[in-house]
């Protein structure tokens, strides 16, 4: 969230959490979605999968190139490797 939301919850039995509407919203969450934690330090941060797949991908971006899918590299040396192993003699 950009922007700075703040609301007090409660801890409930076995330290359930309700998430308030207001936040569920501006995450983009809905009943059934999943969410992961993470602490940082003291902080417990609740990120929606694709916030968290966004920030993966910007913490890595200078490593890969634009337009670059890894995926495609990566299949593309599993071939070669299995063209070479199938050349090699038994």
């Amino acid at each position: 969230m950009t922007d700075s939301t703040v609301v007090s919850l409660k801890v409930g039995p076995a330290g359930r959490v309700v998430i308030p509407s207001v936040i569920r919203r501006k995450m983009g969450i809905a009943e059934g979605d999943r969410v992961t934690a993470r602490l940082a330090g003291e902080t417990l941060i609740l990120e929606n999968p694709q916030a968290a797949v966004r920030r993966i991908q910007e913490r890595f971006a200078e490593f890969v190139p634009p337009n670059t899918s890894l995926t495609d590299e990566l299949l593309t040396e599993r071939r070669e490797e299995s063209r070479r192993e199938q050349a090699e003699p038994g």
